[in-house]
């Protein structure tokens, strides 16, 4: 399924299965963006444990905090990550 993030149009995946894992550091407070599709009306991620409501079908911003690593799991079912983006504040 393509999902269409600002004007680019993306068409591969990683869908978030129970061994997905996604580990990065953020060394400054920052932006995470993820862009997503998911058959769930409510899917979400874990990051570090925590729950996260992102797009059944396009982006979701969540603020991080600087200084700490990050892993990235499987919420709900059947969603699939397109795109992966930090920006630091």
């Amino acid at each position: 399924m393509p999902v269409t993030y600002g004007e680019t149009v993306l068409t591969k995946a990683i869908k978030m299965e129970s061994n997905t894992s996604i580990t990065f550091a953020a060394p400054k407070s920052g932006t995470l963006t993820l862009v997503t599709y998911s058959t769930k009306t409510q899917p979400n991620v874990e990051i570090n444990g925590q729950t996260y409501a992102v797009s059944a079908n396009g982006s979701t911003e969540i603020i991080l905090a600087e200084g700490n690593t990050y892993t990235i799991t499987k919420g709900t079912t059947n969603t699939y990550l397109y795109f992966i983006s930090y920006a630091e504040s």
